[in-house]
């Protein structure tokens, strides 16, 4: 028999301390499967007003980051029985911006709109329970934490503990806790992948492999398969667990700020640049002809072309760019790398 997953049904994002304990009191007493996110746990408030830099962090952004923390129920690509509930107070934005919040209107162009159900505290949560009568009086900040521990206590079960993962751990599966993992030829799928990953399938361009880079290499190729790996991880940041031999030498990289002197400038470009565009070679030749300086320079952006770096303007191909008289710019991931040079990081 096949068991069913726990799947997350709802995460709560918590506008501050109050909202938390409020939050872990619910969960924890009635034994809900949904997740809890907060600031600094909790120290840190969200306003309304900041709450799409939330949505954009490297939790929500997208459904790749999302998916690597929690884990929930799909069905052709779309969340099933899962709901985002940000609790928030209203009395710290503007009239315009709380209508867009109640109304949804503000997370409109989020991937997550349509599971977002916003909940909100009028004005805030302490006013909140003084109406319901469930305090006396508003507790100063100094009451505040002993106040909402008493008002929602949290229960960690008959150990007292609850399961967390280590700083500096990260955990990699191949498959959901339900699911059997796939062989071809006797050979675990997930294994080869991870292999393949280790041997350079999933390194940068740097040639640098971390944890975060395998799963995605491995997560990308496993394509339609059922069977889905899972990562998780609670680390600042990713050390390389193996370097090899960059797709593009290092040097190479560092000439991004010769050739490009601003991350917007293009690079330009004429049939020089080109080493086929010469006497000695039987084809149609274009002044200006080939320039030994300009080949090399060429061969270098044609190399950052080739890992995305770099693209030609108005044409499909750096050949045509060049013979065609026209230009090169750094894309998006070429003005990340550009900006590493620049401040001396690689």
């Amino acid at each position: 028999m096949v068991r069913k997953l726990n799947y997350c049904k709802g995460i709560i994002i918590a506008h501050g301390k109050s909202e938390l304990l409020l939050a872990e009191h619910i969960k924890s007493n009635l034994h809900l499967p949904i997740e809890i996110y907060a600031e600094s746990n909790g120290k840190t408030s969200i306003q309304i007003d900041s709450l799409m830099t939330v949505l954009g962090n490297n939790v929500f952004k997208n459904k790749r980051v999302f998916n690597q923390k929690y884990v929930v129920e799909e069905e052709k690509g779309i969340l099933k029985n899962f709901s985002l509930m940000p609790i928030m107070d209203l009395d710290d934005t503007n009239e315009d911006r709380k209508q867009k919040y109640i109304s949804g209107e503000v997370f409109k162009n989020h991937w997550l709109s349509p599971y977002i159900v916003p909940i909100w505290n009028k004005s805030n949560l302490d006013e909140v329970l003084l109406d319901l009568r469930l305090i006396d009086k508003l507790p100063n900040n100094k009451e505040k934490g002993k106040v909402y521990r008493d008002l929602f206590p949290t229960n960690k079960g008959e150990s007292g503990y609850e399961c967390t993962i280590s700083e500096g751990v990260s955990i990699l599966t191949s498959s959901l806790d339900f699911e059997t993992s796939k062989e071809i030829n006797g050979h675990g799928v997930f294994t080869n992948l991870l292999l393949e990953g280790l041997k350079g399938g999933a390194a940068n361009i740097n040639g640098k492999i971390t944890p975060s880079s395998i799963y995605a290499y491995i997560d990308q190729a496993l394509g339609d398969w059922e069977q889905r790996p899972i990562f998780k991880t609670n680390v600042k940041e990713f050390n390389s667990i193996r370097e090899i031999e960059p797709q593009v030498p290092i040097s190479i990289i560092r000439n991004l700020t010769k050739y490009f002197k601003t991350p917007q400038e293009e690079f330009k470009l004429d049939p020089s640049f080109e080493y086929t565009n010469a006497i000695n070679i039987e084809h149609k030749v274009i002044e200006p002809y080939a320039d030994e300086r300009n080949v090399t320079i060429f061969k270098e952006l044609q190399k950052l072309a080739g890992v995305g770096l770099i693209v030609p303007v108005d044409e499909e191909h750096m050949y045509f760019a060049a013979m065609n008289s026209k230009s090169c710019k750094l894309t998006a991931l070429g003005y990340h790398y550009w900006r590493l040079v620049d401040k001396k990081q690689i």
